[in-house]
């Protein structure tokens, strides 16, 4: 017959120190991989923003050479957004909307430089009418920069360091 004592010993299950130790590794382990884990979102998101505005760009070139009309793209930093027009008629008018791309909030528009202005046009062989950088900032230690380049309008991104509080990459 089982007595008490074995009864005691044959029982399943941990002690509560046992899940207090538990408890406390996982809550070190979290505390140490959270901030990596809010700098690779806060990554992610500038890259994501960076590739959205090159599929823009590259958009609007090839819908310029197929369709064989002037389309534009316009920045605006204070909406953060992107706005695709497109000259129909070929009379310099940019009448037709074709697309506005939104930003994520927390990624700005460091820097746009189109010859001076925040806008470059494709025309019907694809060039731009003024090549030109974006820089894209969130605050972090590099930035995405996309580049329009002169003559064949090919656009490229590429990753390059800001200095905390600069908006200009710092080359």
């Amino acid at each position: 017959m089982a007595t008490l004592r074995n009864l005691r010993q044959d029982a399943r299950g941990f002690t509560l120190t046992e899940i207090m130790v538990t408890l406390v590794i996982f809550s070190i382990v979290m505390a140490v991989s959270f901030p990596m884990l809010a700098e690779s979102n806060r990554n992610h998101r500038l890259l994501s923003a960076a590739a959205r505005i090159e599929s823009a760009l590259m958009r609007a070139r090839s819908t310029a050479v197929t369709q064989q009309t002037p389309v534009r793209v316009s920045f605006n930093a204070g909406t953060n957004t992107l706005l695709l027009s497109q000259d129909t008629n070929r009379d310099g008018t940019f009448d037709t909307q074709m697309r506005t791309i939104n930003i994520d909030d927390d990624i700005l528009f460091a820097n746009v430089t189109f010859d001076g202005g925040n806008t470059v046009v494709f025309d019907q062989r694809g060039a731009p009418d003024n090549p030109g950088t974006v820089l894209l900032g969130n605050g972090g230690d590099t930035g995405q920069r996309v580049l329009i380049s002169a003559g064949s309008g090919a656009v490229s991104v590429s990753a390059v360091p800001m200095m905390s509080g600069e908006t200009q990459p710092s080359y």
